[in-house]
């Protein structure tokens, strides 16, 4: 059940992409979702994480590489 709940779609005003949660929980609560650069426009954008397993999350994006595409 962690595994299906760690991947799911990340919504944003352009359509959807794949997200993963990678690593444990941060000491603040959050958690890190990882998706690709192509998704996302800008750091500070407003998106929605959907988990396989149901429920939404909404999220803030904190960083972008697009060398990487991550």
């Amino acid at each position: 059940p962690d595994a299906l709940a760690a991947i799911g779609r990340i919504a944003m005003s352009g359509g959807f992409c794949s997200g993963t949660v990678i690593d444990r929980k941060l000491p603040d609560g959050r958690q890190t979702i990882v998706t690709a650069a192509h998704c996302v426009s800008r750091v500070g954008e407003r998106v929605t994480f959907i988990p396989r397993n149901g429920g939404s999350v909404p999220c803030t994006v904190q960083s972008i590489n697009r060398q990487a595409d991550c």
